[in-house]
Order: structure tokens, then C-alpha cells, then sequence
């Protein structure tokens, strides 16, 4: 699991920028995140970036 999150993380350029710099996402942005990405795993059209 770690290693998907990882590897999700890394197609997520913003998110790696504040991870990187230390800027940790609130629980709540981190939520809607997971959410995303469960409805994308799911087969669900996903907000386009």
C-alpha cells in the first residue's frame, strides 16, 4: 500500500513539491485525496490536473 501511495504521490507533482518542503496537507485535504483516488481506482473519471 505504501509503495502505491508512493508511486501516486509521485504523479502528483504539488502534493510531492509540499511534501517536500515540509507543507503537510490538513486531514481533511488529505480525505478528499484518498477519496479521489478510491473513485479513480474504482473506474470513476477522476478531476483531470
Amino acid at each position: 500500500m505504501r509503495q502505491r501511495a508512493a508511486s501516486w504521490l509521485a504523479a502528483k507533482p504539488s502534493l510531492r513539491l509540499a511534501l517536500s518542503v515540509g507543507v503537510i496537507p490538513s486531514e481533511r485535504d488529505w480525505a478528499v485525496e484518498i477519496g479521489d483516488l478510491r473513485k479513480h481506482k474504482r473506474g470513476k473519471p477522476a478531476d483531470p490536473e
